[in-house]
């Protein structure tokens, strides 16, 4: 499908040619799901820990003898029902790592990408240089193209001296977040309110997930 650019300093306006696979799918909201909830269980640390009653620290004496003293039987001060006993069931340290298909976390991507252009929320942004690390430049051409929520720009990162400088410059931007265009990660994509692409990073998702 064809796709307006919009130009960053009053130039002539262009079109690209955007891949209906990747920009123009039906939504598959069960792959947004599983790729969204596999990225967020990889960045669960699972180091919660507890101590059971085989690792709490003291003796094992019988506090008490059994009878005669008129109180409940114990056999020892680690019982979970002593304060500063064992806790019974508590967490472990355990791994939440797991993988999916990686057909799944493509079509996410996609389905993602084209629910934000069904709602007219995905912009491509003409590709601008930036001559110095200014905050105030970047703010300038953003708040030109955007509403100011939550903007996600994807940007190539083979120009390394300018994607630095943009990436320096927006990082005191609150609703401004810059993502290289080679490590998209769907939890950003689908949690943005608005998402612009430069013209190179668009062309290389096209090429990339449109295949």
């Amino acid at each position: 499908m064809k796709f307006e650019v919009t130009p960053v300093n009053d130039n002539a306006k262009e079109t690209i040619e955007l891949s209906d696979r990747v920009f123009n799918s039906k939504v598959n909201k069960n792959t947004i799901y599983e790729a969204i909830k596999n990225v967020l269980a990889n960045k669960r640390q699972g180091t919660a820990s507890v101590k059971t009653r085989r690792t709490v620290h003291g003796t094992n004496k019988k506090p008490y003898r059994q009878k005669g003293t008129g109180r409940s039987r114990a056999g020892s001060n680690k019982s979970p029902l002593w304060q500063g006993g064992g806790v019974i069931f508590g967490p472990a340290p355990r791994e939440y790592n797991y993988s999916i298909p990686r057909k799944v976390k493509q079509q996410a991507v996609c389905s993602v990408l084209s629910m934000f252009c069904h709602n007219n929320k995905l912009t491509v942004l003409a590709d601008f240089k930036q001559e110095r690390y200014k905050t105030r430049d970047v703010a300038a051409v953003f708040s030109k193209v955007s509403g100011q929520k939550k903007v996600l720009y994807i940007l190539n990162s083979d120009e390394r001296e300018n994607y630095e400088k943009i990436r320096k410059s927006s990082s005191n931007i609150p609703w401004l977040k810059l993502v290289n265009s080679k490590a998209i990660n769907i939890k950003d994509l689908y949690y943005a309110d608005e998402i612009v692409l430069s013209r190179t990073a668009a062309a290389e998702i096209n090429q990339r997930y449109g295949n």
